[in-house]
């Protein structure tokens, strides 16, 4: 059974009594939780890496999002990539191990950021994404792709001078699934080389609640909740649940979970799986973006200890 409805959200002008109902449902849902469609209680909550795997709707919904110019993933482009790039304070990286790729906004810009590399490597689990990342890479370029769920691919040892793992990746993955793919990291990684890790740290944005909103297209309202599902004192562990839905009610939903590492805690476990932080940056503090967290992500620029 799919995670998502069938149906992908519409962005189409509406009518009146269409848009009506939108502000209708988005006051329902703020008052006392009221659902858009039937169907809506039925959504299974699931780690985002398994909604790009196993859902179609939602894999090409994730592509939609990366590449319009109007998104959080696509205003992170490639001025932001070059920026995160600029990090690893060398003019050659190398070979380049991009984790949970997408679409290959990483090696969009590293093409265009006149700095020197080898090899590129980008690992990803939505087919729909690497499509898009063989496109922009080219066939000039010497770049090649992995479909593979990243929580089990294993690099071979000391394989990579540069390593990526950005877009908040850890915060999807929660505590268990950040040990592992922080291990991956320092596996990859080799003798000099660096990678930069990217994700929010300390107190989400996000607490427990409901918010809802009607798209600037007026046909599309977007419903919102977070419910805390075991925070303690050194992380958050939400589950943030969303749902688009039109005049005719909701066309795709999806739920993942949202985990937020302490500052205290993150450093422990860069530790305990063998990496040291060499410095930590906020590139994106000013950036305008459909996501809060991505403001506040902070990046982390480690080596092997």
């Amino acid at each position: 059974m799919p995670v998502v409805d069938e149906q992908r959200p519409s962005y189409v002008g509406g009518s009146a009594a269409g848009v009506r109902r939108l502000h209708e449902a988005v006051a329902a849902f703020l008052q006392d939780g009221t659902l858009p469609s039937a169907g809506c209680a039925a959504v299974r909550t699931v780690p985002s890496t398994d909604l790009y795997r196993d859902d179609t709707t939602f894999a090409a919904f994730s592509v939609q999002q990366q590449i319009a110019p109007n998104t959080d993933d696509g205003a992170r482009r490639t001025a932001l990539c070059h920026h995160e790039l600029a990090l690893f304070g060398r003019e050659d990286l190398g070979r380049v191990l991009d984790l949970m790729c997408g679409v290959g906004g990483h090696l969009v810009a590293l093409k265009s950021s006149g700095l020197r590399w080898k090899s590129y490597l980008g690992v990803d689990v939505n087919p729909l994404a690497l499509d898009v990342a063989r496109r922009a890479a080219g066939a000039d370029a010497p770049a090649r792709f992995v479909k593979a769920d990243v929580r089990d691919w294993v690099p071979g040892e000391g394989t990579a001078d540069t390593v990526l793992l950005t877009y908040e990746a850890l915060n999807t993955a929660g505590r268990e699934q950040a040990t592992r793919l922080l291990t991956t990291v320092a596996t990859a990684l080799s003798p000099g080389g660096s990678a930069l890790i990217d994700l929010s740290v300390g107190t989400s944005t996000a607490t427990a609640g409901r918010d809802a909103q009607v798209l600037p297209d007026g046909s599309t309202a977007v419903l919102t909740s977070v419910e805390d599902t075991g925070s303690d004192s050194t992380q958050q562990v939400l589950v943030h649940t969303t749902h688009f839905m039109n005049a005719d009610g909701c066309r795709l939903h999806f739920s993942h979970p949202w985990w937020v590492p302490s500052p205290g805690l993150l450093r422990s476990l860069f530790l305990d799986t063998g990496l040291e932080i060499c410095s930590e940056h906020q590139v994106h503090a000013f950036t305008d973006s459909d996501k809060p967290s991505t403001a506040n992500a902070v990046q982390f620029v480690v080596v092997r200890n």
